[in-house]
């Protein structure tokens, strides 16, 4: 018993030595994740098509910096403003000097049109020059000034409490027009919140599609105006649906930041989920003279819309007809289908080519199929889809390429590295094809995704498809590349996304947790304790147990 007595009094002192230990949690540097030859932290993602900066530097506040549009009454002008005016106020001044190089910042917009909605082929171009007392950011259109924003926000840096800025000039553009990420909201559905901050990751990485696969087999989500039964028994359930108004608000936030939202409702295939309210609509595939019966969970693919009953189609006119009421994208997503009765253009995966379809040379070609098993972690080859997207090509349409940017397809480690070393236009030497591929676009089908693991599985993956698809065709060094993507993923995390790693190191605060206020989104970001938090939570609770043990010790003596 004098032995228990005298081991239970030693234990608690050290609870209680380890618990003055551990009262204040002290960050040890800036972010360095390894040693070598790496980009400084204020170089740009994706990279800008040309620059050249010195070592000049100029100080700034990020609280008093003035703004100067030549178009303040835009929308889109004026609430980017506004938030990126926020977003670079999370460079922390902790010793302001008495007087600032730099005061303002010049946004001049060639074209005064205040363009409503962004486009396919829209201007995204600008550029920046940084001077010893103002900074200059001009661009053709609204949504170049978007972009130019961006890029201005990542120049800042912090330096002796002081935030700074580099002797800069930067002339940049998009080498694509369709820089797209596909979410999925059928087999898991994604709260509009999660939709927000994503959408709020795709222009921080200059991404300008957000492709909504909205319903599939699994679940119909979308509450139409027309058809209010479909959602009413094809939706998991009452609160598992997107009204009328929570897609305005999804199609308005993007707006606002450059990035359309391209809906797709697949057809005819994957239309289980449809079948729930109008069960004429459909037809099962047969097999051994017997039809095919859906098994939830599992792909549903065998049941598609019937084409032998006229119906079907008066039904798909009214219903899409609807659907581009509420869209304002000149393109709409039709999936397999040939989508002849719509008036929008459409998008289309390759599937229908491959089975001999002949399509109208305005609509755009998803290139999806890939030789090899994109599984295989082992296969780093990027050139298995060069059979697909030749064959989608000789028709002359324009495609988008998808097929090596499956990020629900994981492996071990810097996976990024694959989507990064993928050319979209790396099938063909010849220049006419090239000229065909408009873009692409990441994906990520929700089987084993939810607003659980949907950001963390996203960023920073998606960010190097961003390059890819921004940056010119030699930006193609991915060992540069990882510092500079390491570097964003800290950006996104002190943005309130919960970016997952990308190299071994260290993101300061925001390792612990995001910061309680955060600089954008829709206002309803949930909270993490930062490090001040938590070292009185880790402190209170270990000064608690040194209390239990010192109890127990006494009692037991």
């Amino acid at each position: 018993m004098e032995k228990l007595r005298v081991f239970r009094l030693y234990v608690a002192f050290l609870v209680v030595c380890f618990q003055y230990c551990a009262a204040d949690i002290t960050f040890i540097a800036e972010r360095f994740p390894l040693q070598g030859n790496r980009e400084l932290s204020d170089v740009p993602w994706p990279m800008p098509t040309e620059w050249s900066r010195d070592n000049v530097t100029f100080t700034l506040s990020p609280t008093s910096l003035k703004f100067a549009p030549n178009l303040p009454e835009c929308d889109v002008i004026h609430g980017a403003i506004t938030r990126y005016r926020r977003l670079m106020s999370v460079n922390k001044e902790t010793d302001p000097p008495a007087e600032v190089d730099i005061e303002g910042v010049n946004v001049i917009v060639e074209n005064t049109t205040c363009e409503k909605y962004p486009y396919l082929d829209m201007d995204e171009s600008y550029t920046i020059s940084t001077g010893p007392s103002s900074i200059s950011l001009t661009s053709q259109s609204v949504w170049g000034a978007l972009r130019g924003l961006e890029t201005l926000s990542q120049l800042l840096y912090e330096e002796n409490g002081q935030v700074r800025i580099r002797n800069w000039t930067i002339t940049d553009n998009p080498r694509f027009s369709h820089r797209g990420f596909l979410i999925d909201t059928s087999r898991h559905y994604l709260p509009l919140s999660i939709i927000k901050k994503h959408l709020d990751a795709m222009t921080w990485s200059k991404m300008n599609v957000l492709h909504w696969h909205i319903v599939d087999a699994q679940s119909f989500p979308y509450v139409s105006h027309a058809f209010p039964e479909l959602s009413e028994k094809g939706a998991y359930s009452p609160r598992h649906v997107y009204t009328p108004e929570a897609v305005a608000e999804v199609i308005e936030y993007a707006r606002l930041r450059g990035i359309r939202v391209v809906p797709e409702f697949d057809t005819p295939g994957h239309a289980h989920s449809w079948g729930k309210a109008k069960p004429d609509l459909l037809t099962p595939c047969w097999s051994d003279g017997k039809p095919y019966t859906a098994e939830y969970g599992q792909h549903t693919d065998r049941e598609n819309f019937d084409p032998s009953r006229e119906t079907t189609f008066q039904f798909l006119e009214e219903f899409m007809n609807d659907v581009a009421s509420v869209f304002p994208d000149q393109f709409l997503h039709a999936g397999m289908d040939e989508a002849h009765y719509m008036w929008k253009e459409a998008i289309i995966w390759q599937d229908p080519l491959d089975n001999g379809v002949v399509v109208s040379n305005s609509t755009l070609i998803e290139v999806w199929k890939n030789k090899r098993n994109i599984r295989d972690c082992t296969n780093t080859s990027v050139d298995n889809f060069n059979e697909f997207a030749l064959r989608a090509a000789k028709g002359g349409n324009r495609l988008i390429i998808s097929s090596c940017w499956y990020l629900n397809y994981l492996c071990y480690g810097e996976d990024w590295r694959r989507f990064y070393k993928c050319d979209p236009t790396g099938f063909t030497v010849k220049r006419e094809e090239m000229d065909q591929v408009v873009g692409g676009e990441a994906c990520l089908w929700a089987e084993f995704v939810d607003g659980t693991n949907f950001l963390q599985r996203s960023w920073p993956r998606a960010a190097a498809v961003a390059e890819r698809l921004w940056s010119p065709s030699h930006v193609t060094d991915a060992d540069t590349a990882a510092f500079r993507l390491d570097a964003h993923r800290c950006r996104l995390l002190r943005r309130g996304i919960p970016a997952q790693p990308v190299l071994p190191g260290y993101c300061g605060d925001y390792d612990y947790g995001l910061e309680p206020e955060a600089p954008e989104g829709s206002g309803d970001e949930q909270t993490c304790p930062t490090g001040k938090a938590m070292q009185t939570e880790t402190s209170s609770t270990m000064l608690l147990l040194s209390l239990i043990f010192t109890l127990a010790a006494t009692s037991s003596a």
